[in-house]
């Protein structure tokens, strides 16, 4: 047969096959097999006139339907509402279940069929509108009263009080929300129930911001105002709105709006050369996050500014972070340096010595070095550019002040107020002296004069050549540091005017000077003469000059005595006479000339002229003392009247005049005629003609005493 019992099976039904024996089988196979063999009807032709038949009689299956709460619904959550059975294809109904009964004050609510059988995703308004889109029983495979699937009618219900939340875009500083995201989310539940949203106070949160959840009432109004959304909702309860049963909008939503307060951020403005370095201090201001940020580029003295840098804020407004950055960049502008010397300086003054260019900020260093600064005599300082602190070293001056000005020259290729370095030497203390060279005859090694001055400075001593001059001495003044390289002057002035500055000998700004300039004076003796002279009162030789000599000041005096004589006193010895010596003005009375040498032994220090006689010279001035002489007048003892009688007597010097208290008339005797035997042994005829051949005293040598031992008689 063409038929199986597969091909006669159909979902949702049984079937029973009917034999042409008359017997029900429950399968085709079963009454094909009770019925195998064609029967035996006469037939004629190609047709059987009593054809053989299994007549298949199919029964509708048991099914169930299910009016079902949804599981997660606000009512009677999973819960089962009613059930309905039938069979295959028979229609639906559930006995008593209406919508009427199904509405739930509070509640809208929705039916959709959840069957396998025909899915559908459609959520019915009403349970009428499900049944008649599904109106007939499924043909699930059954056995007996039992629904392996049962169809299922899934009511949903929904509160019909709503809330709303949402976010305004426009924060309280009325720019808008960074980043911003709406939120829009609708809600709802019973009257007087908890009000949930699905949105968390995690989610509204947004970077940058603050916010506030405000309760509107229907006006708009704000009726509170909440720092969270979990604050907002659970101070607040689903309102009792009267809304139709069915209901899906509310007549009096409850809103809930987000607003957002931008929080303080800062601004950082940077300012940078071209070669990133900072060139001014950073300032930081202040906005609201959102807030368009102000443009805050600054005048810097000696650059120029080429604009925000490439990595700066490019949107223009404070950031979520609440920090942002604004780089300006600027170009360096031209500056110049000049080394110079002060004016007040003792050397070079107002000289300019180097110079430099560069760029605001840039390294500045000179070519010229402190070793080209140096000068001989001179320490220095050098004034950086504020004038007011000086430095020991042009390279000190240089690392303090390293970098150039920032002088405001705009495009310009010259500077309107040049870095200056200004030198100012100050001279070293010098020293000269003048002293007596060592091998002088006089003064040797003595110090006549030392002053201190400084490098070039006029030198002036206060000794001048008066000073120098000592009597019986000439001078020169020889200047040099040694005695290998001294240059001879007659004067000390001389000297001075061919050697009138101070040296520049390097003291390096000390107290002592290391080379003092050298004056030395060399004195030189003058001629100078002596004698020995008799006093112009001297009994004999009266003004004579009895020797003479001549040497230098200072030199030891000699006499010479004649051929004749050993001894300079010998000679001046004379006899009948004594005498003494004085030196110039000396008080002093000396016995002999070699005692006054002794006392007087060296030249004086007379003032002469070279070649002219000394006028006055060393004198030794000898005074002669005539000796003590006597005479007498006796009578021979052969007389024959007044024998061995002394008439008179008498006493004198040796050469003075010889008188008598006598003359002739008191010899004359009346009856005699005398004679007078002289002291030179003559016989003269009186005593007057005696006195006129011997006038004078004899020249005994009484040693001064007042004894005479050879006294002169006139012999009568």
């Amino acid at each position: 047969m063409p038929y199986t019992d597969a091909s006669l099976s159909t979902a949702g039904y049984s079937y029973v096959v009917k034999g042409p024996n008359g017997s029900n089988y429950s399968t085709l196979s079963s009454a094909v097999a009770a019925n195998s063999l064609y029967d035996a009807t006469n037939n004629t032709g190609t047709t059987d006139s009593s054809a053989q038949v299994f007549t298949v009689s199919y029964v509708a299956q048991y099914q169930t339907a299910a009016l079902r709460y949804d599981a997660s619904g606000p009512i009677s959550a999973g819960s089962t509402k009613a059930t309905a059975s039938g069979t295959t294809g028979g229609a639906i109904s559930f006995a008593g279940v209406t919508d009427s009964n199904l509405a739930s004050a509070g509640y809208t609510y929705t039916v959709k069929y959840m069957g396998t059988d025909a899915p559908d995703s459609t959520a019915y308004t009403t349970l009428s509108s499900a049944v008649a889109a599904h109106p007939r029983y499924d043909a699930t495979a059954n056995s007996g009263s039992s629904d392996a699937s049962s169809q299922v009618f899934q009511i949903t219900y929904k509160t019909n009080q709503y809330a709303s939340l949402f976010t305004d875009s426009i924060d309280t500083s009325s720019n808008s929300v960074l980043s911003y995201s709406a939120i829009n989310e609708t809600t709802n539940g019973p009257a007087s129930s908890a009000i949930s949203f699905s949105t968390t106070d995690s989610q509204l949160a947004r970077s940058g911001y603050s916010y506030v959840v405000q309760v509107l009432n229907s006006a708009g109004s704000v009726i509170n105002s909440y720092t969270t959304l979990t604050s907002a909702v659970a101070a607040q309860k689903y309102d009792n709105t009267s809304n139709a049963a069915n209901a899906t909008t509310d007549a009096q939503v409850q809103r809930f709006k987000v607003v957002y307060a931008p929080q303080t951020a800062n601004i950082t403005y940077y300012y940078y050369d071209e070669n990133g370095k900072t060139i001014a201090t950073a300032v930081t201001k202040t906005g609201y996050v959102g807030a368009k940020i102000p443009a805050n580029p600054l005048t810097i003295s000696g650059y120029t500014l080429i604009g925000p840098s490439s990595d700066s804020d490019d949107d223009g407004l404070f950031d979520a972070d609440r920090n942002s950055v604004i780089k300006y960049q600027y170009r360096a502008q031209y500056q110049a340096a000049n080394v110079v010397v002060d004016s007040a300086s003792p050397v070079a003054a107002n000289s300019a010595v180097a110079s430099a260019s560069g760029v605001t900020s840039g390294a500045l260093s000179f070519s010229t070095t402190d070793s080209q600064l140096a000068k001989s005599g001179y320490t220095y300082v050098v004034y950086g550019p504020t004038g007011s602190t000086s430095y020991a070293t042009l390279s000190a001056a240089v690392q303090a002040n390293s970098l150039y000005d920032a002088t405001e020259n705009g495009s310009a290729s010259s500077d309107a107020s040049a870095q200056t370095f200004r030198v100012s030497y100050k001279a070293d203390m010098q020293s000269a002296y003048i002293r007596v060279q060592q091998n002088s005859p006089i003064s040797s090694g003595v110090m006549i004069d030392s002053v201190v001055g400084s490098t070039n400075g006029k030198l002036a001593f206060s000794a001048t050549d008066a000073t120098l001059a000592v009597s019986g001495y000439t001078y020169t003044v020889g200047y040099g540091y040694d005695a290998a390289n001294t240059v001879w002057y007659s004067t000390l002035s001389d000297a001075l005017a061919a050697n009138s500055a101070y040296d520049a000998t390097n003291n390096n700004g000390g107290t002592t000077d290391t080379n003092a300039q050298r004056f030395v004076v060399l004195y030189a003796p003058m001629s100078q003469a002596a004698a020995v002279v008799v006093d112009a009162s001297s009994p004999i030789s009266a003004g004579s000059t009895a020797m003479s000599a001549n040497g230098v000041t200072g030199s030891a005096i000699s006499f010479a005595p004649s051929a004749s004589n050993t001894t300079l006193d010998s000679q001046l010895a004379k006899s009948g006479y004594t005498y003494t010596v004085k030196y110039g003005s000396d008080s002093a009375t000396f016995t002999t000339l070699s005692s006054a040498l002794a006392a007087h032994s060296f030249y004086n220090a007379n003032n002469t002229t070279s070649g002219v006689a000394d006028d006055t010279p060393d004198k030794f001035t000898v005074s002669y003392k005539a000796d003590y002489q006597s005479a007498v007048v006796n009578v021979t003892e052969t007389s024959p009247i007044r024998a061995n009688s002394k008439f008179a007597s008498n006493t004198g010097g040796t050469s003075d005049s010889i008188s008598f208290s006598i003359t002739d008339a008191n010899l004359y005797a009346r009856g005699y005629m005398y004679t007078v035997t002289g002291p030179d042994g003559k016989v003269y005829s009186n005593l007057a003609s005696a006195l006129s051949a011997n006038p004078i005293y004899d020249n005994t040598n009484n040693l001064g005493s007042l004894n005479d031992s050879a006294v002169q008689s006139f012999m009568v």
